[in-house]
Parts: C-alpha cells; structure tokens; sequence
C-alpha cells in the first residue's frame, strides 16, 4: 500500500521536474547607451530584434531544452546577449527570444539554426546564420544579412545591402540609396529593390533585377537573368541561361550581354539613343525595333543604331538566339 502512493507522487515530482528544465521563461533588462554595439548569440530556435526609443536592452522568451542560462554583459565594448548552450551541444528544442534595443544601436546577431528577425532599427543590422531564415525589415543604416541554407530577406529603406545564401534564395526590396550586393550559389536572386547600383550574382539559380537606376553587374553559370530598370548600363552574363532585359538605356553607359547557349532578348524603350552590336556563332539574330538604322547585317553580325546612338549596347552568344524589340 505505501509503495502505491509513493511511486505516483515520486512520478508526479519527476515529471513537474522534467517540464521544468524542458523550458524557462526569461525577462532580463540592462541599462544602456542610445549608441554602440549589442552583439546576439543563440544556438537553436529563433532571435527576434526590435528596436525602440528606450536607454535599456530587454530580452523576453523561453530558453529550450538543455539550455544553462541567458546572460547580458559588457564584454570589450559591446553589449553581449548570449544563451549559454549545454556543454553537451544537445539544445533540441531551441530557445526563442525577443530583444528589445536602442534603436540607433548597431546589432549583430549570431545564431546557427536559429532564425532571425531584425526591425526598427536605425543603426547597422547585421545578421548571421548557419541553416536559419535571416529577415530585416525598416530604416537601418546598412544591412549585412546572410546565412549558409536558409533564406535571406530585407525589405525597407538603407543606404546600402550585402545579402546572400549558400542555399537559400535572397530577396532585396524596398529603396537601397547606395548598392545592392546579393548572391547565392544553388538559390535565386531577386533584388526589386529600387537602387542606385546592384551587382547579384548566382550559380543555378535565376537572378531577377528590377528598378535599378544605376549599373548592374548581373551574372549566373546555369540560371536565367531578367533585368529591368530606368538608365540601366553594366554587364550581364551567363553560361547556359536565357537573358531578358527591358528598360531604359543609360545614354552616357555601356552596356553588354554574354551568354553561351542561352537566348538573349533586349525591349528598348521607345525614344531609346544607343548603339547596338550583336554577333553569334550559331543562332539566329532578330531586330524587330522600330526606327532602326541597320549598318551591317550578316549571318553572324547585326549592328544598327537608334536616336542619336549615344548609349552603348553589345550582345553576344555563341548558339543562344538573340531578340531585339521595341518595348
């Protein structure tokens, strides 16, 4: 009979014990400058940034399974946030938290399969994981966004943007007053980004640019290209993928457009001024663009001009089909 009700209640202990450790909830605050360095660390789960008005670091959440503790400290400068994982490495569960900063603070957040969410903040958003998605949204100052598998993302207003994935697809939108710097090697590019510069590049996967006013460096080996913008100029290149581009040509740029066995199709706007050379080993060459003065024609070589001929355009392919029409 005593063993009965002792091995119930014994049950009972171990398991309140077991939910206990499974999952802690955390609400820690420390008093800071408006400016300076808050640099984040969580192995698994999720980190979730938020900037705000108040001298003072915030975190709230639940740490997972196996972790020891939260701690914020001064370390060499900066201000550190860190989830101290089990020296085992066994934090299944993954600890979730939610930091409140400064919002002009400069943030780094470093995480390994956890996500990351940064927004509303002013200063420089900097983000790193290893197989976790990477989101920054808002008006921070510069972003640098990347992670290994995971997708990376910004949408908002910045100066400048370095984003890119091994894996993962990025997507880079909003204004960029500066450059755009997106890459990754098995994902795709979108960079709709209204930007004054943007160089993306991609092995397999298909890269699209669009808004962009100022000169683009767009490249991938076996993924598609298609570009749009306002005074567009640079050099666009792949191996084995399609090239479509339309917008307006940069009168005073040069532009070019390489690819192997890929098609290249260019819309020139109406009311367009440029100059344009096409050549290719094998495929066929079409020039349907109204107004346009032909020079030179043959089998392998088109040149013409349009308006006065100010821009500089160059297209060639060495078996891809080359396209050209009025927008």
């Amino acid at each position: 009979m005593r063993i009965k009700i002792v091995a119930p209640a014994l049950a009972a202990v171990l398991l309140a014990a077991g939910s206990a450790g499974a999952q802690e909830r955390v609400d820690q605050r420390k008093a800071t400058g408006a400016t300076g360095v808050v640099e984040i660390h969580n192995m698994s789960g999720s980190v979730r940034v938020v900037g705000w008005g108040r001298n003072e670091v915030h975190v709230t959440g639940t740490l997972g399974r196996g972790s020891e503790r939260l701690t914020i400290a001064d370390e060499g400068g900066r201000l550190v946030v860190r989830v101290a994982a089990p020296r085992s490495g066994s934090n299944n569960r993954g600890s979730e938290i939610e930091v409140r900063i400064p919002a002009r603070k400069t943030v780094n957040v470093r995480t390994v399969s956890a996500d990351v969410e940064v927004r509303e903040v002013t200063g420089v958003a900097e983000a790193h994981s290893v197989s976790g998605n990477v989101a920054v949204a808002g008006r921070p100052r510069e972003v640098i966004a990347e992670s290994r598998s995971g997708n990376v993302e910004f949408e908002g207003q910045t100066e400048h943007v370095k984003a890119g994935s091994v894996s993962g697809n990025v997507q880079v939108g909003g204004t960029v007053r500066d450059e755009v710097e997106a890459s990754s090697v098995s994902g795709n590019v979108a960079v709709t980004a209204a930007a004054n510069g943007v160089r993306a590049t991609s092995v397999s996967g298909n890269v699209e640019v669009g808004s962009n006013s100022g000169r683009a460096e767009v490249n991938s080996v076996s993924g598609d290209l298609r570009v749009t913008g306002r005074r567009l100029h640079g050099a666009f290149h792949t191996v084995s993928g399609n090239i479509f581009v339309s917008g307006d040509l940069a009168r005073d740029g040069t532009t070019t457009f390489n690819t192997h066995s890929g098609e290249v199709e260019l819309r020139i706007a109406p009311g367009s001024s440029a100059a344009v050379e096409v050549s290719t080993f094998s495929g066929d060459i079409r020039n349907d663009v109204s107004g346009a003065r032909v020079t030179r024609s043959t089998r392998r070589e088109h040149r013409f001009t349009v308006g006065r001929g100010e821009a500089r355009v160059s297209l060639r392919t060495f078996s891809g089909d080359v396209t050209m029409t009025d927008r």
